[in-house]
């Protein structure tokens, strides 16, 4: 096998780990939007929740239609509803799985040699800023209203 054709499958194989990676992190919480959205009292803090579930939606189909276009299995992991935690716990968690995701996406970016793919994962990345930045406003906002 030529050295380049090696090298590009290592990248491949690479970029896939990275995305399968993605959906067990980012999206193992993503069924649980809607429940989550509808134990909040606060319907500005409910809207903004509803919001980042319908934007991971549309990124679990970029990454998915990524691996299955590359060729790989998708790993799909979710996690139970964490009922034994706060809100602000949950949110805390979200935060960190946002940043996660972040990281990821802009890896991805940097490896692929896809325009498309590329662009796609900075778009990811970006809205990934967008997500931390909207689940602070919801924890600032659930403070101010004592929401626990």
């Amino acid at each position: 096998m030529p050295i380049t054709k090696k090298a590009s499958s290592i990248k491949k194989a690479k970029i896939l780990e990275l995305l399968n990676t993605t959906l067990e992190v980012e999206y193992s919480f993503i069924v649980h939007y809607p429940r989550l959205a509808s134990s909040i009292p606060d319907q500005k803090i409910r809207k903004l929740v509803k919001s980042l579930g319908e934007v991971s939606v549309e990124h679990a189909n970029i990454v998915a239609d990524a691996v299955s276009g590359l060729g790989g299995k998708l790993h799909w992991g979710f996690e139970p509803f964490p009922e034994e935690i706060s809100l602000t716990e949950i949110f805390h968690r979200q935060i960190d799985k946002e940043k996660e995701a972040l990281r990821l996406h802009t890896l991805c970016g940097r490896l692929t040699e896809d325009p498309e793919l590329k662009r796609n994962f900075e778009k990811n990345a970006v809205e990934e800023e967008g997500h931390i930045k909207i689940i602070r406003k919801i924890m600032e906002r659930m403070s101010a209203l004592g929401i626990r």
